[in-house]
């Protein structure tokens, strides 16, 4: 069988590890990000690979509602001192990156003082490096505790928020989910105009407060019938990319 332009396992764990060194050991070799390239290069998704960076910044681990979470309490960690260390550490090891910041309800919502200078700090981020400020709706696994349409009204209440948040008519173009059901990509690309999103965790199970059922490990397009299975033909077709969360864990 001809395997030209196709790649094996190991040619992905080579290539894996490759791109984890980059983060680590900058002077090994150099991650290639979106923003690290210049507009002249016109550098296609075919044919090459990407390290995506994301950050969440909740209060809760899990927000089942507005109004009850569950897990761990994760305000400590969301400090602007321990933002901005987050952000310094990706400067350091991916030079002229983009790194994705993924929100809570709670942590859009949050008066405390700690949070409107989260918030304020990240809308900076955005001006300065054109990081991508977006939505995590219920901390990662919205379907396991809310309906759909309450998540539907959610994530559109949320990208309002975040669009005021950072102004000049900012608009999300993902949204990091951990998982999400297929009906609310299907609305995500129709209603909100957003064609990516962190759907699925392949590897995960048993941990974190939930899990999926399997996954892909590789981007691709849902099905209406089911988000872990990809679409069947054009009327299946869910126009939103799905991303696998922790392919990371192929080096483990």
């Amino acid at each position: 069988m001809e395997r030209s332009g196709l790649l094996d396992r190991r040619s992905f764990l080579k290539t894996s590890v490759a791109a984890a060194s980059s983060l680590a050991f900058p002077r090994v070799v150099s991650a290639r990000t979106p923003s690290s390239i210049s507009p002249e290069e016109h550098l296609s998704l075919t044919g090459n690979r990407f390290v995506t960076h994301i950050s969440l910044v909740r209060v809760n681990q899990i927000e089942v509602s507005p109004n009850r979470s569950i897990g761990e309490d994760e305000s400590a960690d969301n400090t602007v001192d321990k933002v901005r260390a987050r952000r310094d550490a990706f400067a350091r090891g991916c030079p002229h990156g983009r790194m994705t910041w993924g929100l809570t309800w709670l942590a859009l919502n949050d008066q405390r003082q700690q949070y409107k200078d989260v918030r304020r700090l990240l809308a900076q981020y955005h001006d300065r490096f054109r990081d991508e400020i977006t939505f995590n709706p219920g901390g990662y696994f919205a379907p396991m505790y809310n309906t759909r349409e309450s998540i539907r009204q959610t994530i559109n209440e949320a990208l309002k928020l975040i669009s005021n948040m950072v102004g000049s008519g900012y608009r999300p173009q993902s949204l990091i989910a951990g998982f999400m059901d297929a009906q609310n990509q299907r609305l995500l690309a129709s209603d909100e105009g957003i064609h990516v999103c962190q759907g699925q965790i392949w590897s995960q199970h048993a941990i974190d407060n939930g899990d999926g059922d399997g996954g892909i490990c590789y981007p691709y397009y849902p099905s209406r019938e089911h988000y872990l299975k990809p679409a069947q033909g054009k009327s299946d077709f869910i126009d939103c990319v799905c991303l696998d969360g922790w392919t990371c864990d192929f080096l483990a």
